[in-house]
């Protein structure tokens, strides 16, 4: 969940250094600043890595930190998950049954092991396209879409739409689907319980067999070799100390921090005042109280050394075999039997129609 500030961080050393953090205003990065004004928040990944920031390090997506050509100077601190996160996810939009069988037919597809993740994308074979809508705020979420994708057959034509009503589509137009992402995702969680949608971290851990890694920490301009252990130091601090956090100050933080966005999250839907609780409401504050915890369950925020390290080779590896970040047309060969859709009807890669 994704929002500016300034300022600077002291960190325990001998000199009393001031370092400076910044980071992107997501709900998964809370961790990281909560109660910490000095540091420097930023709206989203894109407005964050639009500009060098004056810090000595930042927080922002893995993907935008790696296309810049940086590694992360911690590969132990971050936002990392290995299932379901809530907040990214695609609503697919379903006009025809043959798009409705195609979507659950490749979900089924992702929810299984791709044996060789990397060695499935060298093969630049296209098998049909699927738009996807997006607000453009994270090149993260798309990267992740996009492999998916590649890895089932299908390039990936992404349209940055803000408009999230449904859109008129021709009877035989590509399978699309709509990304949601931060507040956003969260709060059409509780509007639309029953809409269809697939959650990216789920299907990216059954999938590849990696974690998602969402966020990382990289080397601002003010950085030097000499902040660097100190700063992983501070990081470690930073998730230990949420991680002993009452959960009563954990949910004061992350009602302050929604606060103070304006999240469409808080008002009546997050803690309503006495005198105007019915029972919509109060269901409606618990479904988020809910939500928001088996949210935060599914986050890590410090993962092994080694474990850091063979993430990052991973998605090095990813990024090579796709030609660097974007995909820039290529999508492999599906596994066998997986199918193509063309709006009317759905047909198997080797021609077979499909009931």
């Amino acid at each position: 969940m994704k929002h500016v500030v300034a300022g600077s961080a002291e960190l325990p050393n001998s000199s009393q250094q001031s370092t400076k953090f910044a980071a992107v205003a997501y709900l998964n990065m809370l961790p990281f600043f909560a109660d910490d004004p000095s540091v420097e928040l930023h709206s989203t990944p894109r407005a964050l890595n639009s500009i060098q920031p004056k810090a000595h390090a930042y927080c922002s997506s893995l993907i935008a930190g790696l296309n810049s050509g940086k590694n992360p100077v911690s590969t132990t601190s971050g936002v990392f998950s290995s299932g379901a996160v809530q907040s990214v996810y695609i609503e697919p939009h379903i006009t025809t049954e043959a798009h409705a069988e195609f979507w659950h037919r490749l979900e089924s597809l992702w929810a299984h092991r791709q044996p060789n993740p990397v060695a499935a994308l060298s093969d630049s074979e296209s098998h049909g396209k699927i738009v996807l809508r997006t607000c453009g705020a994270s090149e993260q979420s798309v990267w992740m879409v996009k492999v998916l994708t590649a890895l089932a057959g299908f390039s990936l034509e992404v349209i940055v739409d803000a408009n999230s009503g449904p859109q008129v589509r021709a009877e035989k137009s590509p399978p699309e689907a709509r990304l949601w992402i931060g507040d956003p995702a969260l709060e059409r969680r509780l509007s639309h319980k029953n809409a269809y949608r697939i959650d990216i971290g789920e299907v990216w851990n059954s999938h590849t067999g990696h974690k998602a890694w969402f966020a990382g920490w990289f080397a601002g301009s003010a950085y030097s070799e000499k902040t660097g252990s100190e700063l992983t130091d501070t990081l470690h601090n930073k998730t230990r100390d949420w991680a002993s956090r009452s959960e009563f100050s954990r949910w004061c933080a992350i009602f302050k921090f929604l606060e103070l966005q304006k999240s469409s999250l808080i008002g009546t839907r997050f803690d309503p005042p006495a005198e105007q609780v019915n029972l919509s409401q109060e269901d409606q504050s618990w479904d988020l109280r809910d939500m928001l915890a088996d949210y935060f369950s599914a986050l890590e925020f410090s993962i092994a050394a080694e474990e850091g390290e063979q993430l990052l080779s991973f998605y090095k590896k990813m990024g090579a075999a796709l030609s660097g970040w974007e995909l820039a047309g290529k999508s492999p060969a599906p596994a066998a039997g997986i199918l193509k859709c063309t709006g009317s009807s759905v047909t198997d890669t080797h021609g077979n129609l499909n009931q």
